[in-house]
């Protein structure tokens, strides 16, 4: 349209610009630790095996690795060893070799020594963008799956696991046919004992597990170090994953006092060369039988011949000198299996000027579970800058300074010594005035909120330093006078009359720290008025429960959905937490009443919690203990016949339900009605939904849900109890003045039982008998079982032979229970529910 326009210049007007949103991989980069990665500046010059050491063991690995390719091998291979033993340089070692050869696709290095390696938070999407960039093919599937939904980062492990690295190269697997697993398919997994919780450690490896066992052709395989921790070992023996996986023990591995050998060899050329005084050193320096006799003390530990070489070669030292002052202390018996060890940190410590500040800030250092920078350890600790340089420079051959930005790393020998008294002595470090230190400043930095590093370490481990603290007057002040409910001002989980200064704190944070909080003051046995202080806090908690239940109160919906909280589920109703809000606002019809959802994120946010096995548990009972105590509740007590509301909301969503649009829902209703149904009062509306033409509908239902068969029982076990307790109470109410010596109260010698006999009052088929028949039932009159210590009531049914019912929890745990192939009614599972009712005077 525009001719010879090679000259042609437009001048004014208005232009709009285009921009595209930011893509995928851009996305995935603000969620990565790029420090985990084998070659990151953050791990400059890392540990790696010499060239003459670990020969064998690389060499086997490596052969593992290349046979893999051809799919001859297993897809998990386990390298553990003991602390000490060189598992990272044997990784970094492995992760270069790979990638020379082009087939490392991914790595992570985990380490308690770095904030941003010590948690699993970032390892999916760590792993995803190195896969994206190794592998042109999976890059684009992964970038689309993040922009087609960013929120993936806040998921769960598996979630990302599944939508960012699996359902990617599966796709492109089937894009580019079989050859694609001969391109870079290697992930190398380093330390993951290095992981902070236990618990993400074994869940890291059950996903990886599940992803490969579900997707046999999923072309990815792992190396995973760590040490032999036993949850570890547990997570390498449950859910088949044998089948798929290899190991190797290095402590089991021959060859080690060989590669000891070796690098003490090598260090001593070294010194021979590079140190200051090198000049003055004999070529012939060591002789062969001294190198042979630290091989011996090493027993097979690189760490002790690198420990001690550290020592020797310092620059300011003569290390002839210092290793005649090794061999001096040598114990010829060998029979105190840390005496060199000992001998050595004792005469090293005897050139600290001030032994206590040093003690001080060792002892902090190696009883907290996260390391830290030198820095960030001063902000901790409340110390001037520099002070962890002056106090610990004389202890450089047995401390590690990695730099400002790095942690300190006391040698895990060096850290036994100090903590062991009869070894040490007054060098001993004193754990409970440390721990007390460490949880008096967790509360000060929590209250401060200035750091949010500081502020994240202070809610995880402050548990952890109180329950083994020195109870000191000043940590009793501190707690005292802690503010907690100052904590919901930081979540955005509280209501406008608290302004908000920042979001140090997450809604996760705050449910593990606060119900801790509790538990630790409550149990806490050093402080004679752990009960007032305990009773203090308690009472501001509570107020400020009922200020923010007030909220709940306008709309029946809230309230249930506090009520359905008090529910215990198992595990397998919800295996994903992201579909708790979704099922709760099914049932309570809240996808159109935004108003009530703004009520519950600024209050208690209920919709996105539940009460199971799960690290919210503890904070859920916390706010169940409340809502279930009428003393400590009042008005916002969950009475029966709230209970029984709720399960008419749950009955009338079954009934109506279409099982297969809502099977979510749907299964979650269904467990919940057996315990609301337990603690419902006698209500005409609940009855009128077990009796009609509605409950025919669930019965039908149950044909949909067969996998979980254990929760139709539970239903129709607790409508049969609650129809015999309507029948008896309310239809004729007469039975209980036929026996006037039977009691009901808590307070009585005697309590009601049902045995298998006839029902007084009741026959099968009678017009005001409800439509349901226990053969040959009849009341009698047991006497009441002692109780447990006074805390348990247990009492006896005699159902053939005398039996023992805890009618505190007449159900079954479902998380052991829930595929249960039992699904006929069983009479003792309704006894056990009525005894419950009688105890708790709902009969």
């Amino acid at each position: 349209m525009l001719s010879n326009n090679a000259n042609l210049m437009i001048t004014g007007g208005t232009y709009t610009v285009i921009t595209s949103g930011p893509r995928g991989l851009d996305l995935l980069q603000h969620h990565i630790t790029l420090g985990a990665v084998h070659d990151s500046g953050e791990r400059f010059n890392p540990p790696r095996c010499h060239a003459e050491t670990r020969v064998a063991l690389l060499a086997e690995i490596m052969e593992w690795v290349l046979e893999h390719q051809h799919r001859t091998s297993s897809s998990i291979l386990w390298v553990h060893g003991p602390a000490g033993f060189g598992k990272s340089a044997i990784a970094q070692s492995i992760a270069e070799q790979c990638q020379a050869l082009g087939l490392l696709a991914a790595s992570f290095f985990f380490s308690r020594e770095a904030a941003g390696r010590s948690h699993g938070k970032h390892l999916i999407a760590t792993i995803a963008y190195q896969l994206a960039l190794a592998l042109p093919e999976v890059r684009p599937l992964i970038e689309q799956a993040i922009e087609r939904d960013p929120s993936f980062f806040g998921r769960s492990l598996q979630t990302q696991f599944q939508n960012l690295v699996v359902e990617p190269l599966l796709s492109s697997t089937t894009q580019v046919g079989p050859a694609f697993i001969l391109k870079p398919n290697l992930v190398l997994i380093d330390a993951l004992d290095e992981c902070r919780d236990p618990k993400v450690q074994c869940y890291i490896v059950s996903l990886i597990n599940e992803g490969l066992q579900q997707h046999k052709n999923l072309p990815l395989k792992f190396i995973i170090t760590s040490r032999p921790e036993s949850h570890i070992r547990t997570a390498f023996e449950i859910g088949n994953i044998d089948r798929i996986s290899s190991r190797i023990s290095l402590q089991d591995y021959f060859g080690l006092h060989d590669d000891v050998q070796v690098f003490l060899r090598i260090k001593f050329e070294e010194i021979k060369q590079t140190h200051p005084l090198c000049a003055f050193i004999s070529a012939s320096w060591p002789a062969l039988e001294v190198v042979r006799d630290l091989v011996r003390r090493s027993s097979g530990e690189i760490k002790y011949a690198a420990v001690v070489m550290e020592y020797i070669s310092s620059p300011h030292h003569r290390p002839t000198e210092r290793l005649d002052v090794i061999l001096g202390l040598s114990d010829a018996g060998g029979d105190a299996p840390f005496s060199e060890f000992d001998r050595v940190y004792k005469n090293v410590f005897a050139s600290v000027p001030n032994v206590q500040a040093a003690l001080r800030i060792l002892s902090v250092i190696i009883v907290m579970e996260v390391k830290m920078a030198p820095r960030m350890i001063e902000r901790l600790m409340f110390l001037q800058p520099g002070d962890i340089e002056l106090s610990l420079n004389e202890l450089r051959s047995v401390v590690a300074f990695e730099g400002d930005q790095q942690s300190i790393r006391v040698h895990e020998s060096l850290a036994q010594f100090l903590l062991d008294a009869s070894r040490s002595g007054e060098l001993c470090a004193d754990q409970g005035k440390a721990h007390a230190e460490l949880a008096r400043n967790c509360l000060r930095h929590l209250q401060t909120n200035k750091l949010p590093l500081l502020t994240e370490y202070a809610c995880y481990n402050f548990d952890s330093h109180f329950e083994r603290a020195t109870a000191t007057k000043e940590l009793h002040d501190e707690i005292m006078n802690f503010d907690l409910i100052a904590l919901y001002r930081v979540t955005g989980g509280i209501t406008s009359n608290f302004p908000s200064n920042g979001l140090h704190l997450s809604l996760e944070d705050l449910w593990f720290f606060v119900p801790a909080f509790f538990d630790c003051i409550q149990n806490f046995a050093g402080f004679k008025d752990a009960d007032a202080i305990h009773d203090h806090h308690r009472t501001i908690f509570n107020e400020y429960l009922d200020a923010i239940l007030e909220r709940y109160h306008v709309d029946e919906r809230l309230v249930d959905l506090v009520t359905l909280l008090t529910v215990h589920l198992s595990s397998a109703t919800f295996q994903s937490l992201d579909d708790v809000p979704m099922c709760k606002d099914d049932l309570l019809d809240l996808k159109d009443a935004e108003h009530l959802m703004l009520v519950d994120e600024n209050g208690l946010n209920t919709r996105h919690i539940v009460r199971r096995h799960s690290q919210t548990e503890p904070y859920i009972a916390l706010l169940c203990d409340y809502l279930e105590d009428p003393e400590q509740s009042g008005k916002y007590f969950i009475d029966g016949e709230r209970y029984a509301c709720a399960a008419v909301r749950c009955l009338k969503f079954v009934c109506k339900s279409d099982v297969k649009v809502v099977m979510k829902a749907y299964i979650w209703s269904l467990e919940c009605i057996p315990f609301l149904l337990l603690k419902a009062a006698h209500s005409t509306a609940v009855m009128s939904l077990l009796v009609n033409k509605g409950w025919d509908h669930i019965v039908r239902s149950f044909n949909s849900i067969t996998a979980f068969p254990v929760f139709a029982r539970m239903v129709k076990e607790a409508r049969l109890a609650y129809l015999i307790s309507f029948h008896l109470f309310v239809s004729n109410p007469s039975w209980l003045h036929a026996y006037p010596t039977y009691g009901i109260g808590r307070t009585t010698a005697n309590i009601v039982y049902l045995e298998l006999g006839s029902l007084t009052g009741c026959s099968p088929r009678s017009p005001t008998t409800p439509a349901f028949f226990v053969p040959q039932t009849k009341l009698q009159k047991l006497r009441r079982a002692p109780a447990d210590n006074g805390l348990r009531r247990r009492q006896k049914a005699q159902i053939g032979p005398s039996r023992v019912i805890p009618v505190e929890d007449p159900f079954p745990d479902p998380d052991s229970d829930v595929r249960s192939v039992v699904t006929q009614v069983s009479i003792l599972g309704v006894i056990k529910i009525l005894c419950y009712r009688l105890w708790t005077q709902l009969l």
